[in-house]
């Protein structure tokens, strides 16, 4: 599994299943970095190592790019004195 996600793209998302058929949806937030541009995909191809951001036809002009989806590296990205300390805590 990659560890980015785009959103708001022209591809359905499947939600859960119900009976017979699947209830699709959408992102409908606003997180992410905006692949509005050639050369912003261009970046985000190189460094997610996924030529896929380059050519798929999904995007749309709306599409976003989330990195950081997990709490640990969230945390690194706000926190970088905490994540960097061994010294256990009392939480």
């Amino acid at each position: 599994m990659a560890g980015y996600r785009i959103v708001a793209t022209g591809a359905k998302e499947f939600d859960y299943p119900k009976g017979n058929q699947n209830v699709y949806t959408s992102y409908a937030g606003t997180g992410g970095i905006p692949l509005d541009s050639l050369w912003k995909r261009l970046l985000f191809a190189w460094t997610q190592a996924d030529v896929n951001i380059l050519f798929t036809t999904y995007l749309r002009p709306e599409s976003r790019i989330q990195i950081w989806r997990r709490v640990q590296d969230r945390v690194r990205q706000i926190a970088r004195f905490y994540a960097s300390t061994r010294i256990p805590t009392p939480w």
